[in-house]
C-alpha cells in the first residue's frame, strides 16, 4: 500500500534507556496497525520527544496515522486480547499485538496510549520514563547491552 510517512525525531534525545528489542517490536507493531489499518495514500507520522528538559527526562514515541479512527466504545476495547477493532473485517492478525506491545512497554516500566477521532485516524503514543525509575521497575534492563536508541534504523528528519 503506497502510504506517506513523515518522521519527527528531532525532540528526541539521541540515546535513552529502554528495551532496545521490546521497544522495536511494540514500535514495528504500532507502524504496521498504521499501515494496515488505514487507506492508501493515508499519512502516517511518527514523532518522539523529551517530556521535560533535563537529560534524565522521560521519552514520548506516537505513530499516528489519518484513517478512519474507531469509535470510542472501540477505543477502549483496544488493548484487549483477542479484541479486533470494527475496521478489521478481511485483514490479517488475531488481535494479539496491541496487547503484546502494550505490556511490552509496560514491562519497562512505561505506558502505551491510544486516542482517536472519528474520521481523523489514530495516535498511539508510548511513554518510557527516566532511567532511575526504570532501573527501579525493571531491574533486568539494568544491563548496558540490552539499552541503547530504541529504532536505529528510523533516521532523524
Amino acid at each position: 500500500q503506497d502510504h506517506t510517512f513523515t518522521i519527527d525525531l528531532q525532540a528526541l534525545p539521541a540515546q535513552f534507556l529502554c528495551d532496545v528489542e521490546m521497544t522495536r517490536i511494540a514500535l514495528r507493531n504500532l507502524v504496521d496497525n498504521a499501515v494496515k489499518y488505514s487507506p492508501p495514500g493515508a499519512r502516517v507520522t511518527i514523532r518522539g520527544g523529551r517530556v521535560g528538559r533535563l537529560a534524565s527526562d522521560a521519552v514520548w514515541l506516537a505513530v499516528s496515522d489519518t484513517g478512519p479512527g474507531l469509535p470510542a466504545a472501540a477505543l477502549s476495547q483496544l488493548f484487549d486480547p483477542y479484541f479486533r477493532g470494527p475496521n478489521s473485517a478481511g485483514q490479517p492478525g488475531q488481535g494479539l499485538g496491541l496487547p503484546l506491545a502494550r505490556q511490552m512497554i509496560e514491562e519497562q516500566g512505561g505506558l502505551l496510549t491510544a486516542s482517536a477521532l472519528p474520521d481523523r485516524g489514530l495516535t498511539f503514543t508510548l511513554w518510557l520514563p527516566n532511567p532511575l525509575a526504570l532501573t527501579a521497575v525493571a531491574p533486568r534492563l539494568a544491563d548496558p547491552a540490552t539499552m541503547a536508541t530504541p529504532v536505529p534504523e528510523l533516521a532523524r528528519t
